[in-house]
């Protein structure tokens, strides 16, 4: 009684995210046990880990500051960036198939592009929390 049930409906759906974003972060630390002798210094090893790796520290910056200000503009900004970047994930993916890279080092890559895909998406949905209407909160294109 006397609540905003939106918020709290609203909420309920952020921490979601952001529980998932911590499983999603743990699985992509484990990936340093399967890295082991692979040579960092391949494309798309730098292009994932080091490119996107940067991008992904940028949009969590940005979602943060979105949410505590409540930010309209940023949190639209982070929701297209999330996007952009999960779909740089499904690139690599495909670009890994076609390259001589041994099956670990291809398992890393294409792990490590999935996970960074499904943490730019979670953060896109916290973001999309400060911009859309509550049915349409947590609402994923891809």
């Amino acid at each position: 009684p006397g609540c905003n049930l939106t918020a709290c409906l609203a909420l309920i759906s952020i921490s979601k995210d952001a529980e998932r974003l911590g499983d999603y972060i743990k699985n992509f630390i484990e990936l340093k046990a399967l890295i082991k002798d692979s040579k960092n210094d391949r494309h798309l090893f730098k292009k994932l880990f080091e490119d996107t790796g940067e991008e992904l520290l940028e949009l969590f910056k940005l979602v943060e500051v979105a949410f505590e200000k409540s930010d309209r503009e940023l949190a639209n900004r982070a929701v297209r960036q999330g996007r952009e970047i999960s779909k740089r994930c499904e690139e690599i993916i495909d670009e890994v198939i076609e390259t001589d890279y041994t099956n670990r080092q291809a398992v890393v890559i294409a792990l490590g592009a999935r996970y960074m895909k499904r943490i730019a998406l979670h953060l896109a949905n916290i973001a999309s929390s400060i911009v859309n209407p509550l049915p349409d909160v947590d609402y994923r294109t891809s």
